[in-house]
């Protein structure tokens, strides 16, 4: 092999040292925003066998510019929720995925609404990662380095009107700003090697107009409410009368009216537990002779899926231990649960006066 070709060989072998550098992976966190990286070259030769002296080219110096990028995520996921309950959260994590620190504005934008939340509110985690009185009650995170994260909630009031199955979805929307409240991050611009820029490199959110690079991003959580699907319905029947007794009785004065109520939850509803019957009977209507009632002392009557294995039983008028109360013309019972697709039925006899 002669010089020329071992020189060729020496250059070639340094140009392929040259692109391995420059295109090996770079490290796991990135290179900070305004860090100036410089290099040169370096050649070495030989001439007739000779080692010469190493060259070296000019030392060329650039400045990493600023990457705008974030990401929302919801991180608690979806939940369900009661009616009537407060202080429901929602919890998402803003990450700063871009290689200098910024403030992002945070905002709660509705989403579908099938009910409507009151006491909309955006907090900021202590750093526990759990909604409690530490956190703090802001539209603002501060100063959130490169690769770090926060976890922001939105808290909201559960309207008790809200219905078995109902969503009510809201999008977390995070806009980076400059650092410590600098103010706006500048536009991007062409390439000025030596000067700082920043290029937005943010993807597309759920949150109405959350296009890529627009120094934004936002995602979605949704309250669906859990509740049950209870109906209630009322049908009487005249069951005796003083001159027919039993027998095709009629609504006289005297007759014994019995009045069927049915309670009803629907089914893939929530159990319903606690409920509790109240009816108050018609001025000229009064509770039956004993001979009359359920049993002596007894003029209601239950079936219950949770109560007396099922089976219909009579409840006494008097306030006790079981679960009807007769107080002159309000009739009250309570104890029965029912879960999806159970009912529950409760009769009253009442004489017209």
């Amino acid at each position: 092999m002669n010089r020329i070709q071992t020189n060729n060989k020496r250059l070639s072998i340094g140009a392929a040292a040259l692109i391995i550098m420059t295109t090996s992976p770079h490290a796991l966190a990135l290179t900070a925003s305004g860090t100036n990286i410089s290099n040169s070259a370096t050649v070495n030769y030989d001439v007739s066998s000779t080692a010469q002296t190493a060259i070296t080219s000019n030392t060329e110096t650039f400045m990493v510019d600023a990457k705008v990028d974030l990401t929302v995520a919801g991180t608690g996921g979806n939940i369900n929720v009661t009616p009537g309950t407060t202080a429901q959260v929602l919890k998402f994590t803003v990450t700063n995925t871009g290689n200098e620190a910024f403030d992002y504005a945070l905002s709660a934008v509705a989403g579908t609404l099938n009910f409507t939340p009151t006491n909309v509110a955006i907090y900021v985690d202590d750093g526990d990662g759990i909604r409690n009185g530490a956190d703090t009650l802001t539209s603002t995170i501060t100063n959130l380095a490169a690769g770090l994260g926060k976890v922001v909630f939105i808290q909201a009031d559960i309207p008790a009107g809200a219905t078995n199955t109902q969503t009510a979805s809201y999008n977390l929307k995070a806009v980076a700003a400059l650092a410590s409240a600098a103010g706006p991050i500048p536009a991007e611009a062409a390439d000025v090697k030596t000067t700082k820029q920043y290029v937005y490199a943010d993807g597309a959110g759920s949150a109405p107009g959350d296009a890529t690079r627009d120094k934004t991003h936002s995602t979605s959580l949704t309250y669906t409410a859990v509740t049950s699907s209870l109906t209630i319905g009322k049908t009487s029947a005249v069951v005796w009368d003083p001159v027919n007794l039993g027998v095709s009785p009629l609504h006289i004065p005297g007759a014994v009216v019995e009045y069927t109520i049915t309670i009803s939850n629907g089914a893939g509803g929530a159990q319903a537990d606690a409920i509790v019957l109240t009816d108050t009977l018609a001025a000229n209507l009064t509770i039956p002779p004993t001979s009359n009632n359920f049993a002596a002392g007894r003029s209601m009557q239950i079936t219950s899926p949770n109560l007396y294995s099922g089976a219909a039983t009579a409840l006494t008028d008097a306030s006790d231990a079981d679960q009807g109360t007769v107080a002159g013309q309000l009739v009250t019972v309570n104890g029965i649960v029912l879960t999806a697709g159970q009912s529950a039925t409760v009769k009253i006899r009442a004489e017209i006066q």
